[in-house]
């Protein structure tokens, strides 16, 4: 019998698996179609579990305040930080994370240090952007929504983009939540 940690090898020995991962770890699943995985993931029951016990043995205190139960949330929220970083490869030194209530706050984030450049800024977006990156052109000078990957391409490479006046954004999915398909991440280097 495999355990929680990882699934074995046959097809027939992976179906048994998830049927008993569904039932162990997410019982508010039963006799239910959930589609919105996308939207909002299920939480499990061991994380759940694991929540409670740790809320109940310890005191949360606001992370800006000097409390102990403050001080064990700012070593909590640094810790996460901090694994966060080292698992993007990210060197603290140059990079920092932001955590946000969910990704629409993030990008609203983002679109409001922007929007505060003199000048304004250009903002393009692929079209499989969700509507939260649809919307920041709202709030720029000016904008494109680029039809295709090609198009992305031919932009990325056009050694003029360089040379524009002020600030630029480009911003696209890492998957589309309309068709499901990844978008290259080497475009974040570029």
């Amino acid at each position: 019998m495999a355990d929680i940690c990882g699934p074995p090898g046959n097809l027939e020995e992976y179906d048994s698996y998830i049927e008993r991962m569904r039932e162990d770890q997410y019982p508010m699943l039963k006799d239910t179609l959930y589609v919105d995985h996308a939207g909002t993931t299920p939480y499990s029951k061991r994380l759940m579990d694991c929540f409670h016990t740790d809320m109940m043995a310890n005191l949360a205190g606001n992370p800006h305040s000097a409390s102990p139960s403050s001080q064990r949330s700012t070593l909590a929220i640094d810790g996460v930080r901090m694994q966060l970083l080292h698992h993007f490869k990210a060197d603290p030194e140059y990079f920092d994370l932001v955590f946000t209530s969910n990704a629409t706050a993030a990008i609203k984030l983002v679109m409001e240090a922007f929007r505060e450049q003199e000048g304004g800024f250009w903002y393009g977006h692929h079209v499989d952007s969700h509507t939260s990156l649809v919307g920041v052109r709202e709030c720029a000078k000016e904008h494109r929504c680029f039809e295709s990957d090609e198009e992305v391409e031919v932009w990325l490479n056009d050694e003029s983009v360089e040379a524009a006046n002020g600030m630029s954004l480009f911003a696209y999915p890492a998957q589309s939540n309309m068709n499901g398909r990844r978008l290259p991440l080497e475009w974040c280097k570029r």
